[in-house]
């Protein structure tokens, strides 16, 4: 990334929108395009988990937080 330049995070993904599913194709469009231009890609998997839950905003990491199995091959 060129230095000096920095590119605004992607909008918070409204998660209790009725077609979350469609606005789901764009925000993850819109994520793996900030991920790959801010190199955020390359960082530690803590990081860009942390970076996403700090874009989408408390109620994706209310909802986040409620996740307890995310070692098994199912939750894969």
């Amino acid at each position: 990334m060129a230095a000096g330049f920095s590119l605004p995070p992607p909008s918070a993904l409204e998660i209790h929108d009725a077609n979350v599913a469609e606005k789901w194709k764009k925000f993850r469009l819109a994520w793996d395009n900030y991920s790959l231009a801010t190199e955020l890609n390359k960082k530690h998997e803590k990081v860009q988990v942390a970076t996403l839950l700090t874009i989408n905003g408390e109620e994706a990491r209310d909802v986040y937080s409620t996740f307890t199995d995310w070692e098994s091959e199912e939750s894969k």
